[in-house]
């Protein structure tokens, strides 16, 4: 787990894990403009040395509040979704399945 760091949008925390076929699981907890302090979990494809995220890729909103964004409130929301990294994975592989068949 990455620790919150301060960006441009305010406090943040991400985390990676590499998938199979060039791609990596991305944690994001940040504050959106409407105010609510998300989390995502979003596949990246790795092209060289970017992360490429497509619209036709997995995404998927792990834990939304209506908390303040500081650094504490971050940093436990990105843990509480992290803890849910089994789970989301399985979503994950349901969902390239049900695409590779189509």
């Amino acid at each position: 787990m990455s620790n919150p760091y301060k960006s441009i949008r305010g406090w943040e925390a991400k985390s990676e894990f590499p998938l199979p076929e060039n791609k990596v699981l991305v944690f994001l907890t940040m504050k959106r403009s409407s105010g609510a302090l998300v989390t995502t979990a979003r596949v990246n494809k790795i092209e060289g040395q970017f992360q490429v995220s497509a619209m036709s890729d997995f995404s998927y909103n792990v834990l939304s509040t209506t908390l303040r964004a500081s650094e504490k409130a971050v940093g436990e929301q990105h843990a509480a979704a992290l803890r849910k990294k089994d789970e989301i994975l399985e979503k994950v592989d349901a969902f390239y399945s049900t695409k590779t068949k189509a």
